[in-house]
Formats: C-alpha cells, structure tokens, sequence
C-alpha cells in the first residue's frame, strides 16, 4: 500500500505489527483528555527501548524500572555516563523549590539515606578498594562570586581514605571546609576518629 497523502484510522486497531524504517519523523498530537501514548507490554520483555543509530540508550524494563546509558537498570532510574542536572526556578509551584526529596516509609527507627560511593576503577560496575588520600566522596555547597562570572565554593564535607582498607572496614577522615573572602573553601576541621 503506497499512500501520497493522510492516512486516517478510526476505531481499535487490535493488532499492528509494523516496522518502520528509514522514517523522518513520527509525531502523536494530542489534544483531549485521554493519554496521548500509552505502552502496554503483556508479555515480560521490556516496554521500551530507545536508540541512538544502534546504541540503545533509554530502557524501560516490563517491571518498570527506567535506564538512561543503561540497557539492564539495576534501580527504579539507573542513570550510566553521565550526571544529572536538576533545575529549579523561583516561579516553580509551591513545594516543588526544593529539587531532592527523600522519604521513606517504614515502622522502623532508621531514616532515609543518601549514599555517595567511590570505586577505583574506570568500568563500571567493577569493585576496587580506594587507596589512601582517595576521597570517598564530597558534598559541596557552592554560588555565584560576585561578578557573577562562575560559581565558587562555599563550603564541602568530605570523607577522605586515611588508610589501607581491610575486609573489616576503611579507615577514614571526614573534613570540614569553609571559604574565605578571596578563596573557596579551605579545611578547618578534620575528624579523624
């Protein structure tokens, strides 16, 4: 069937088991109160696979579990390659100012938890024990200098390796640092045990 023109299709199609190749676009305007595209996967493979020439690059897993740089997501979104940037403005609905939020729903006494972690290794997904002076990681608290010409930051916190890691545990410090007037932020205090 050669078409040279719209194609209009009324009603429910029940079964549609197309390719389409070499296609420019393909665009789903929507303009009522139903979803405009909904996936409905029966069956266990994954709902959907998106590519960039023959990488896949968006995945999302028949358990819904959402990878972007991953083709097997290991978490509800397991991002591979990159970093995630988080804006939000002033005019953001009220509530929604704050970009990260984390609650946990349980009877229990412990809380929710942010983990930063630190492997020695250049592939991911291989474990490799951190030598000393390697930082753990670093949280960091950063704004704009006053000619506006880039961020400085203001203060960190970071855990630092003090000492060979054993199968017991890694000692380590965590650091404190301000900034200054003229500087970022320099270490002022140092917990070491």
């Amino acid at each position: 069937l050669v078409l040279g023109g719209d194609l209009t299709v009324n009603g429910t199609t029940t079964t549609l088991d197309t390719n389409l190749t070499e296609v420019d676009k393909v665009e789903v305007a929507a303009n009522n109160s139903t979803v405009g595209v909904a996936i409905t996967q029966s069956g266990s493979g994954d709902i959907l696979r998106l590519y960039d020439g023959s990488s896949q690059v968006v995945t999302v897993l028949d358990t819904g579990e959402v990878g972007i740089g991953s083709v097997i997501p290991s978490s509800k979104l397991n991002v591979v390659g990159g970093s995630i940037h988080v804006d939000v403005s002033g005019s953001s609905p009220a509530g929604d100012d704050n970009p990260f939020f984390a609650t946990k729903y349980k009877a229990e006494v412990g809380g929710a938890s942010l983990f930063l972690q630190h492997s020695r290794s250049d592939t991911i997904g291989t474990k490799v024990a951190l030598n000393p002076g390697d930082d753990v990681g670093t949280l960091s608290f950063r704004s704009y200098n006053s000619d506006l010409s880039g961020y400085k930051t203001n203060a960190t916190i970071t855990a630092v390796v003090t000492g060979a890691a054993t199968t017991s545990g890694v000692p380590s410090a965590l650091i404190f640092s301000t900034g200054e007037t003229n500087s970022n932020a320099q270490e002022k205090v140092r917990i070491t045990s």
